[in-house]
């Protein structure tokens, strides 16, 4: 196993076994509702491409996406989508402790779980379609 693949299941393992474990009860009340969770599972994919595609006048103005990996550096900025990779990852981890918080009963509420996982969800979805895109631009270029 790849030292980075260590530091990811870290960090990971670290949002989820926090959120689980750590009380959420907030002093301030926020009334959080479902759709929130609407929103961060349809905008998060849109989020991540415009966030992704910013890049593109840096890097000679095509989509280079390397495919994101559990062996990669999250933390090597010249492929921001292997941390977006690590980020959606943590989020749905998040969601699933808070899921599980919410299950015994120390929780706030089942919507925050449930957005947490939107969002991570979200993140992983645009990069899929990040990478159908540069995969459907680097076909049309061996075409050409």
């Amino acid at each position: 196993m790849n030292h980075w693949a260590i530091v990811r299941a870290a960090i990971i393992g670290f949002a989820g076994i926090s959120s689980a474990l750590a009380p959420t009860a907030p002093s301030a009340q926020v009334d959080v509702g479902w759709e929130v969770v609407l929103v961060g599972f349809l905008f998060f994919p849109v989020i991540v491409c415009i966030g992704l595609c910013v890049f593109l006048p840096f890097r000679s103005a095509k989509l280079k996406l390397s495919a994101p990996a559990w062996s990669h550096n999250p933390f090597d900025f010249s492929k921001p989508e292997q941390f977006f990779h690590m980020a959606g990852y943590g989020m749905l981890a998040t969601g699933a402790g808070l899921l599980l918080a919410e299950l015994w009963g120390t929780s706030t509420g089942l919507v925050s779980a449930f957005a947490a996982a939107a969002l991570g969800g979200g993140i992983l979805v645009g990069l899929w379609i990040l990478g159908l895109v540069a995969r459907r631009q680097a076909k049309f270029e061996v075409q050409r």
